[in-house]
C-alpha cells in the first residue's frame, strides 16, 4: 500500500507536470502564432515600404530627367538672351549712328535754306537794281528820242 500512494503521489506529479507542459506548449503555439502574424504584418510592411522606396525612385529619377530637361532650356534661353542683347546693342550704335547723320543731314538742310534766303534777298535786291536800271535807260532813251526830234527840228528849220 506504501508502493501504492507512492506511485500514485508520483502519477498526481506527473499528471501535474503534464499538465504543465500541455499549459507550456498552449502558451508557445499562441506564442508562435502570434509571432507568425507579427512576421506577417512586418512583411506585408516591408513589401509596402519597399513599393514606396520603388516609386520614390521613379519620381527621383523623373524629376532629376526633368531637372536635366530644365537646365537645358535654361541654357538655350540664356543663349538666345544674349543674341538678344548683342542685337539690341547693335541697334543703339546703328541709332546712334543714324541719329548722328540725321542730325548731320538737319544742319546741312538748315545751311542751305539760310543760304537759299541770303539768295533770294540778293535776287530781289538785283531785280530791284535792274528795274531801276531799266526805268533809267528808258529815260534815257525817251530823253534822247527828244533830243533827236529837237534836233530835226531845227535842222529842218
Amino acid at each position: 500500500s506504501k508502493m501504492k500512494s507512492k506511485i500514485e503521489k508520483d502519477k498526481v506529479q506527473i499528471m501535474a507536470e503534464v499538465q504543465d507542459v500541455r499549459a507550456a506548449t498552449d502558451e508557445v503555439g499562441r506564442s508562435k502564432a502570434s509571432a507568425e502574424k507579427s512576421y506577417r504584418n512586418l512583411i506585408a510592411t516591408l513589401n509596402d515600404l519597399n513599393k514606396k522606396v520603388e516609386e520614390a525612385n521613379l519620381n527621383l529619377g523623373d524629376i532629376e530627367l526633368g531637372k536635366r530637361r530644365l537646365s537645358a532650356e535654361n541654357a538655350e534661353l540664356l543663349h538666345q538672351l544674349q543674341e538678344l542683347e548683342s542685337s539690341a546693342n547693335l541697334l543703339v550704335k546703328t541709332k546712334s549712328a543714324l541719329v548722328a547723320a540725321l542730325d548731320e543731314q538737319k544742319r546741312i538742310a538748315d545751311d542751305e535754306a539760310k543760304e537759299r534766303v541770303a539768295l533770294l534777298g540778293k535776287y530781289r535786291n538785283l531785280e530791284h537794281e535792274a528795274d531801276g536800271l531799266k526805268e533809267n535807260f528808258d529815260e534815257e532813251a525817251c530823253s534822247k528820242e527828244n533830243l533827236a526830234r529837237q534836233l530835226n527840228k531845227a535842222l529842218g528849220d
